[in-house]
């Protein structure tokens, strides 16, 4: 597995798309911990919910998007290494969908 791994980061793509999903998770966690003190006790967190108290979750659950980001980002980087060898192109889209996750996530919580 360790071999796989690294033939993985020789491809220049999945190097640096794997570089910038670390950049984009941890400075989510920054983001996170350097805001949960500043945070209401109820945030909105489900905009699709009709408006009252059904969108309201304490503060607490904005920890539960990284969980969810990294267990994508977990599967994606599993799926990479399984598929590189027969289907590159497919494990790059994979590479850059973990990418594109970790961004999103950023994104949605700024």
């Amino acid at each position: 597995m360790n071999g796989r791994i690294k033939i993985l980061y020789q491809d220049r793509f999945l190097l640096y798309s794997s570089i910038l999903t670390w950049t984009f998770f941890v400075s989510l966690m920054v983001l996170i911990v350097l805001s949960l003190n500043n945070l209401p006790p109820l945030v909105p967190l489900l905009n699709s919910m009709p408006w009252g108290m059904k969108r309201l979750y304490p503060s607490e659950m904005v920890t539960f998007l990284p969980i969810v980001i990294l267990s994508f980002v977990l599967v994606d980087i599993i799926l990479t290494v399984v598929v590189y060898k027969k289907f590159t192109l497919l494990a790059r889209l994979i590479s850059f969908n973990a990418f594109i996750i970790c961004l999103l996530g950023v994104l949605a919580y700024l």
